[in-house]
């Protein structure tokens, strides 16, 4: 049976000690997963139908007596990642209309009025890191569409 590596004390994570992805070592450091992060920011793409690009700070969950999530910058024994540059996976499907949003819904299926919706900024969000053609290291958003509107 294969043995896991002993973890090195001095580099239990990147997440403590860096702020930015790129900054990290791919040969020593350990790569998450999963982030929890809070959406900042976010806008349009040009050209595109119902996608955004998000900025997301990394976040944390408060003791169990509070649970509530807050960015880890700026807490004591914390420094979190700080503007990841984030896309949301449900949206990169959408396409020019007629389409399909969030994983399958057809824009002829939306009643008057509604519309699908980017991630309202102050939402918690899990995130993925992922690489683009041109190597550089981003997160997806891990979530769906929000479609909404106002019933005729």
């Amino acid at each position: 049976m294969k043995q896991r590596p002993r973890p090195d004390r001095l580099v239990d994570s990147f997440v403590p000690r860096q702020k930015s992805w790129n900054d990290r070592d791919p040969a020593r450091d350990v790569v998450p997963m999963l982030l929890l992060a809070v959406v900042t920011d976010r806008a349009a793409i040009a050209g595109q139908n119902a996608r955004f690009r998000y900025t997301c700070d990394e976040a944390i969950i408060g003791a169990t007596s509070s649970v509530l999530p807050q960015t880890k910058n700026g807490l004591a024994g914390f420094e979190g990642l700080k503007d990841m540059t984030c896309y949301s996976i449900s949206e990169l499907s959408n396409t020019a209309t007629p389409t399909h949003y969030s994983y399958g819904v057809p824009s002829g299926d939306l009643p008057v009025g509604f519309s699908p919706k980017g991630i309202h900024i102050g939402c918690y969000v899990l995130v993925t890191p992922f690489r683009t053609t041109d190597g550089l290291q981003e997160w997806l958003i891990i979530n769906t569409q929000a479609i909404s509107g106002t019933c005729p």
